[in-house]
């Protein structure tokens, strides 16, 4: 059974397998689970988005004992294959019941007999089938087994597992891309920057060392004080002008020619002091 989309209207969907909503390009398969079981079916299914599959649990290879589901993202699957496997043990219990099959049947019970011949050609069919093998990205392989005659049908079903890995892989190699060149388009950013501050500030140093601090501003009616180190006029003479503060105080007082003011001036800043 091969079904598409449950969005596609057109194309019948019908599985035991559970999609989300949002997936997309469904594919899903039925397999006989071996060759004389062949009316028990795994269910091996593949979507935008992830490899799942339920399979049934046995008793003997003939009874079914529940289920089994499996799912893998995508993006931790490093590769799928097909193998054929043989399992000796199978044939070493199919011989152990054949020979127990002629014991019984010599000892004239033909019903046992008959048992152990069941037993022993169901044992030996199953012991080859064939394997989807499925690795992920850490190196761990898990198999979903199905009847070694429909290995053509597991060998096509690994063809649209493989299309969806590698879309999958080629859309998140896409996003690793241009998460990087957003990385080296924010670092040379971050670079021009630097590069920029480190540029700017020599500029501002050499300007502030070449350049004059300048004179404080003077508010209205205020007098403007004297640069530092300006000589003070003579003591006995106080014309208008700054002079050394009498007080004691500052550097500087201004004088307006008749009386001391509270404008006063220490290392080139003015402010007001009240006498």
């Amino acid at each position: 059974m091969s079904s598409q989309s449950p969005n596609n209207p057109q194309a019948p969907y019908s599985s035991g397998i559970i999609f989300a909503p949002g997936e997309t390009n469904i594919e899903v398969q039925q397999f006989s689970l071996s060759v004389v079981a062949f009316w028990l079916k795994s269910e091996l299914g593949v979507t935008s988005t992830r490899l799942v599959a339920k399979t049934p649990h046995t008793l003997l290879g003939l009874i079914p004992l529940g289920s089994e589901d499996f799912a893998q993202p995508l993006p931790n699957i490093a590769g799928v294959g097909v193998n054929t496997r043989v399992y000796p043990w199978r044939i070493i219990w199919a011989i152990v019941f054949l020979i127990a099959m002629i014991v019984l049947f010599k000892n004239d019970q033909p019903v046992l007999g008959i048992i152990a011949l069941i037993i022993a050609v169901v044992t030996g069919l199953n012991a080859m089938q064939a394997e989807l093998s499925v690795q992920n990205n850490g190196g761990m392989v898990s198999y979903l087994r199905v009847s070694v005659l429909q290995q053509a049908k597991l060998k096509a079903f690994q063809e649209q597992v493989n299309q969806r890995l590698f879309a999958d892989q080629s859309q998140l190699r896409h996003v690793q891309t241009t998460q990087l060149q957003q990385q080296q388009l924010m670092a040379q950013q971050l670079n021009n920057q630097f590069m920029q501050q480190n540029f700017s500030q020599p500029q501002a140093q050499a300007q502030q060392f070449a350049a004059p601090a300048p004179a404080p501003a003077a508010s209205a009616g205020a007098a403007v004080p004297p640069p530092p180190g300006a000589p003070a006029a003579p003591a006995d003479a106080h014309p208008a002008g700054w002079h050394a503060d009498p007080h004691g105080r500052f550097a500087y007082r201004y004088h307006d020619g008749q009386n001391w003011t509270e404008n006063v001036s220490n290392g080139g800043a003015a402010s007001t002091d009240p006498i």
